[in-house]
């Protein structure tokens, strides 16, 4: 079995958990659904949209052809027809989420709810492309929050569109970073949401950079994020000013920012991703025993945090994880005592060195294709080191061409010998 089938295995495990602590309401047993909590018993016993979304997607990715609960369904249902009473209509990440659980089931009752709701929130995105926390009203804070249209973003983007608001959305926040001259002033699912958003990754250079950036200091662990809302309800008939919040692991933003990042990388940078694809697969492994995953010092498991995970897993397995690495590991342990590894690889590899000692910098730009979004910031580097680098080459060269084979293998011997011993 592969880290990604045991990353599965760990997603069904969950599934299984859920399924088995599904809740029926109390006054009317046709409804049924979950809460902030998988395994909370009395007093924390209650139903929510976000509980039962999570729910309704875990179960999805665990099992793409189970059905889903008719009584769910009608809970779900209920939450929304609500409206505009309760707490899932007047915000709009309650509404992000149900849609990014949604986002690509195969019940068609689910699937028309989906639309329904992808229709309200595209009415409520403002002329800037952003969206606020609430639908407009005097009360409420002015213009577009960040992790909202960053959430709105992502859950269009797994509903499969409308496109054009995606895309809109996804440049709201890229402008943010670039108005700022800092695109570290956007948070992880911002970064995320502005990328994954966006259809051409070259428009976006600049924040991919930051992208990789993150992932090369990204850890996988239990660190939980919070986005807040701010919205308005209705309280003993009076509108008052109300505020909620989302908690969700920090690995669900670098999963679908991994998977953002990989659309239109060189092969250099997808040897990047796919070494944190690997390394992301195994952590999120050891964060689940085959229970419910389970946030640092929380007393029960999140709801939402499960479907954080599923749909964690969802990105790292959809473009698969060491695949670049793999085939190249492939190519060369079939080849390696061939004669275009023996004898036409080394003379290629010779007028690389050549060029690089004569013309560092145009070496570097041919490799535009390979090197992706990094070949401007290498280019300067060697423009600046360019005789350090030629110095470097000259040697290189000497040592892979003019030594003999028994010093070359002498010398790779002790190399190695000097690995293990650090």
């Amino acid at each position: 079995m592969t880290k990604i089938e045991d990353l599965k295995a760990r997603v069904r495990d969950i599934s299984d958990a859920i399924t088995a602590h599904v809740r029926t309401e109390p006054a009317n047993n046709s409804l049924a659904g979950w809460g902030q909590f998988v395994e909370a018993a009395s007093p924390v016993f209650q139903i929510g949209p976000y509980g039962t979304a999570a729910g309704i997607v875990v179960n999805q990715i665990a099992f793409p052809d189970s059905q889903v609960d008719g009584r769910v369904k009608t809970q779900l249902r209920h939450f929304w027809d609500m409206r505009p009473a309760g707490k899932m209509f007047p915000q709009n990440v309650r509404l992000a989420f149900t849609v990014l659980a949604l986002g690509r089931t195969k019940d068609p009752e689910l699937q028309v709810l989906s639309s329904e709701i992808v229709a309200t929130l595209v009415e409520r995105q403002l002329s800037d492309g952003s969206w606020g926390d609430a639908p407009p009203h005097p009360t409420s804070p002015a213009g577009g929050r960040t992790d909202a249209t960053a959430w709105t973003v992502l859950a269009l983007r797994r509903h499969g569109g409308p496109r054009l608001a995606m895309e809109k959305g996804a440049a709201w926040l890229a402008d943010r970073a670039e108005h700022f001259g800092d695109a570290q002033l956007l948070s992880t699912i911002g970064l995320a949401g502005a990328i994954a958003g966006h259809a051409n990754a070259h428009s976006v250079a600049g924040l991919r950079a930051h992208g990789f950036e993150v992932i090369a200091r990204a850890t996988v662990n239990r660190e939980e994020l919070i986005s807040f809302f701010d919205y308005e309800e209705q309280s003993e008939g009076k509108q008052i000013q109300s505020r909620d919040y989302l908690c969700y692991p920090a690995f669900y933003p670098l999963a679908v920012l991994a998977a953002a990042l990989a659309e239109g990388a060189g092969p250099f940078e997808l040897i990047r991703l796919d070494a944190f694809r690997a390394n992301a697969i195994e952590k999120m492994i050891s964060l689940s025993n085959g229970s419910p995953y389970k946030a640092p010092s929380a007393r029960f498991s999140s709801t939402v945090d499960q479907a954080m995970y599923a749909l964690a897993y969802e990105e790292l397995a959809a473009s698969g994880s060491g695949k670049v690495r793999g085939t190249i590991a492939r190519i060369y342990k079939r080849s390696r005592r061939s004669i275009f590894v023996q004898l036409i690889l080394p003379i290629v590899g010779l007028f690389a060195l050549a060029a690089a000692i004569a013309y560092p910098t145009s070496v570097v730009s041919s490799l535009r294709p390979v090197l992706g979004n990094w070949e401007p910031i290498l280019a300067n580097f060697v423009e600046n080191q360019k005789a350090a680098i030629q110095v470097f080459a000259g040697l290189a060269a000497t040592l892979l061409f003019a030594t003999p084979k028994s010093g070359r293998q002498i010398l790779w011997d002790r190399l190695r010998g000097l690995r293990r011993d650090q």
